[in-house]
């Protein structure tokens, strides 16, 4: 059975709960950041989907030790080595992020998060993103690819409504 609760020096990193996922999609939303995190403009239907964690994907909540308040959160999809991460801007520039980062990446390709042990975690940017992309790079991730992400108008993907473009960087202990 895999564990609930993960520490760091200053953080813990802990299954995040329906009350938590609720501050978080306040936060993304208050803070107008949809687009930075999911790479497309809100709409409706974004905005309905991202009210409920994603099934498969498992999250945590970044809390800090001193004061339980949470900072943001770190998640990973069970079928495949995605890593996602949000921190509130009120947290930022604290290293936090890099902190949870570097520990859930370790936990995940030792196998304590979904118990099976991996040999990769990829980190998906958009392009745009600075201090996404110097953490993770700070992290040991190395860049991978550059790609465009679309959002289409209607689900026949007949009018673009948004594109970001993305960077893809990937860690792996091979060759340490």
């Amino acid at each position: 059975m895999k564990e609930k609760e993960f520490y760091t020096d200053r953080l813990i990193l802990r299954e995040i709960n329906d009350e938590e996922w609720d501050n978080y999609y306040n936060h993304v939303t208050e803070a107008d950041e949809i687009f930075v995190q999911y790479g497309r403009e809100p709409t409706e239907d974004l905005l309905e989907f991202i009210k409920h964690p994603t099934p498969d994907v498992i999250y945590h909540s970044i809390i800090l030790k001193d004061t339980d308040e949470m900072v943001g959160y770190i998640g990973i999809p069970e079928y495949n080595s995605s890593i996602e991460y949000y921190i509130f801007p009120e947290h930022r520039r604290n290293g936090y992020c890099f902190e949870a980062l570097k520990s859930f990446v370790d936990l995940y390709l030792d196998g304590k998060i979904t118990e099976n042990n991996r040999e990769i975690v990829v980190a998906e940017i958009i392009m745009d993103n600075e201090a996404s992309i110097n953490m993770v790079i700070k992290a040991g991730f190395k860049k991978h690819s550059v790609g465009c992400r679309f959002g289409y108008k209607d689900k026949k993907k007949e009018e673009i409504r948004a594109q970001a473009w993305m960077c893809t960087y990937e860690y792996s202990r091979k060759g340490e």
